[in-house]
């Protein structure tokens, strides 16, 4: 299996709807218009997650990509200003990294390789595949999807590598809802099938902390996970295939509705004291 290697900006400009897409249709087709309509830029959280991607999946090609600023460039002054312009000219193409950013990606990497389960999933297969296929939409047909896996293993297993604040089990298992990380591993999996004819192995989270000393889980996704995942991304394929039908990219939904505290926030009508 290889898949297509292509520059990050290259995927994001092709045709398809992507698992990042679709979680924003999953909050309201609106939210994916104006993502899609609006002008992107490359936030400090962006460049440091693409930074440490690549030191981590292919540091090979980290030199050709970015560059470290020299400590004590201050871009607010006039020397500052000046000094910047010259590295830019001697790096050129190149995104800027801050020297405490490298560090820290530095010390994840490290992690990431002193971890016996993650450095062994990171090894001898691809990094930064992506893949262009359809999938079947009752509202529309064939529709046109794409996926960028982040690495697969020679025997078949997606691997999606995500920094968060918490890499234990409960933390992230709350980070895999609310960031809509179990329709993306159905989404995957479907998108491997499509692509390469037979079913993936499994789809496994490497999981790293983002503050030392960054420790690292691995975690395989189970079945009730990909089922729902895949359940709910089709769900949102189909209103996506609507939208593009209907060009009405709707919001919330113009109504009153009711509201309550979280289950979890609820007393059950017990009174304390």
């Amino acid at each position: 299996m290889t898949g297509k290697r292509m520059a990050m900006q290259e995927y994001l400009e092709a045709d398809g709807i992507s698992a990042s897409g679709l979680n924003l249709v999953h909050r309201s087709p609106a939210h994916y218009m104006a993502d899609k309509l609006g002008v992107k830029k490359d936030t400090d959280a962006l460049i440091f997650g693409g930074m440490f991607h690549t030191l981590a999946l292919e540091p090979e090609l980290f030199d050709v990509e970015y560059g470290v600023l020299p400590e004590g460039i201050d871009k607010r002054t006039t020397i500052g200003k000046q000094a910047f312009a010259n590295w830019q000219i001697e790096n050129n193409g190149k995104s800027a990294i801050k020297k405490e950013d490298f560090d820290k990606a530095q010390g994840m990497a490290a992690s990431l390789r002193a971890h016996t389960r993650a450095n062994s999933a990171l090894n001898g297969g691809h990094a930064e595949r992506s893949v262009f296929f359809h999938l079947e939409c009752s509202a529309h047909g064939p529709t046109l999807c794409k996926s960028r896996f982040d690495y697969v293993t020679p025997n078949g297993l997606i691997v999606d590598l995500k920094t968060t604040t918490d890499a234990r089990p409960d933390a992230f298992s709350r980070d895999c809802w609310k960031y809509g990380y179990h329709r993306k591993a159905a989404f995957y999996m479907s998108a491997y099938k499509a692509e390469f004819k037979e079913k993936a192995k499994g789809f496994l989270f490497v999981a790293i902390e983002k503050d030392a000393p960054y420790a690292v889980s691995v975690f395989l996704a189970d079945e009730g996970m990909i089922d729902q995942g895949e359940r709910e991304y089709m769900i949102d394929l189909n209103t996506y295939a609507e939208c593009i039908q209907s060009n009405i990219w709707p919001s919330y939904p113009d109504e009153v509705m009711a509201i309550q505290l979280p289950r979890w926030a609820q007393d059950d009508g017990m009174m304390s004291g």
